[in-house]
């Protein structure tokens, strides 16, 4: 049983891919940029593990806001009931309702993804058959199937901030949004980037937003003796550029949502370029990480942490200015 006429719309990121698919099954089509910023999906998080294994590097990084999936649905006042226990009775009823599941996951259970802890993954499951589900995923254009029992180890994993257990839900269908005004939307827009703006200039902790970009530059000359160094470098260009980033930290991605709706938010061009700007200085953040990885020389290593230190520190103060005017522009337009 899988759901008739959906169809898996993949795009750059898993949660605003998965946002999207859903929202074109229901009728009410967004672009994937919106997805992402009314999710208030961009953000920053840096961890450091008191336990790592050969599955979760000594540093974790992710250039994203935790929740994408619950802030979208909480902003059209469709909150999502995480069902926090394993139900997989209520997988079954659900599907032959004809609504579709969103789940938030640790790809190390999911069969068609590698061994490794990267939470946070979003995607939908659309069907069921014996024990198995389908799963609609940025991983392919079609469904992958997977056990009930991987998608519960999927779920059954509690690591803050990105992940929780068992946070997989009933989607909502957003009637509200098919009869949204442009003006209703409008605003919706501007509460979303509210949101994102408060969360990075006053996160919730010292590890989170520009607090914890300035963590991750201090805390990088650690890195040359760190034991998994090689992993922990690869994993991290690995969270910048690739796994469902779109490129630069998700810094694209949200200078898309802002190009969207520059109209309506009065968002300068010099704005929107500078997102575009901190982009392209995270993806060279990246490929440094990538050549530390496989660097065997501890003098050239320890230049390419301290060049990295550097830039990391640049981007805290671009991406502190950026969001101030942004702070300035939401003003405006509440005042």
């Amino acid at each position: 049983m899988i759901l008739k006429d959906f169809e898996n719309i993949v795009g750059h990121h898993c949660s605003s891919s998965a946002i999207r698919s859903l929202l074109a099954f229901d009728g009410c089509p967004l672009s994937e940029a919106m997805c992402f910023g009314l999710g208030s999906g961009l953000g920053l998080f840096y961890s450091i593990e008191e336990k790592p294994t050969e599955a979760l590097p000594s540093r974790r990084f992710n250039g994203r806001a935790p929740n994408l999936e619950g802030n979208f649905f909480e902003l059209f006042e469709e909150p999502l009931d995480w069902f926090k226990t394993w139900q997989p009775e209520q997988v079954t009823q659900v599907l032959a309702q004809q609504r579709p599941l969103i789940a938030q996951t640790d790809i190390f259970g999911i069969p068609y993804y590698d061994d490794v802890h990267f939470t946070g993954h979003g995607l939908l499951v659309v069907g069921v058959e014996d024990n198995n589900i389908y799963t609609a995923d940025i991983a392919a254009e079609g469904f992958l199937k997977m056990s009930l029992d991987d998608f519960k180890t999927s779920l059954d994993v509690d690591m803050p901030p990105m992940l929780s257990k068992y946070q997989y839900a009933v989607a909502p269908k957003l009637d509200s949004l098919n009869n949204l005004g442009q003006a209703d939307l409008d605003d919706k827009v501007l509460q979303a980037l509210a949101k994102t703006v408060l969360y990075m200039l006053e996160p919730p902790s010292s590890f989170e937003g520009i607090a914890g970009l300035i963590a991750f530059a201090y805390d990088l000359p650690n890195w040359k003796t760190l034991p998994d160094r090689s992993w922990t470098a690869r994993f991290t260009y690995q969270s910048i550029e690739k796994r469902g980033t779109g490129g630069g930290n998700f810094r694209y991605l949200f200078a898309d949502f802002l190009e969207e709706n520059k109209s309506y938010l009065q968002c300068e061009d010099e704005v929107i370029a500078g997102f575009r700007d901190v982009a392209l200085l995270w993806t060279k953040v990246a490929q440094s990480f990538k050549t530390i990885a496989f660097e065997e020389s501890e003098a050239q290593v320890d230049e390419l942490l301290s060049q990295t230190q550097q830039q990391l520190e640049f981007l805290a103060v671009s991406e502190q200015q950026l969001f101030e005017h942004l702070y300035v522009l939401i003003q405006r337009k509440v005042s």
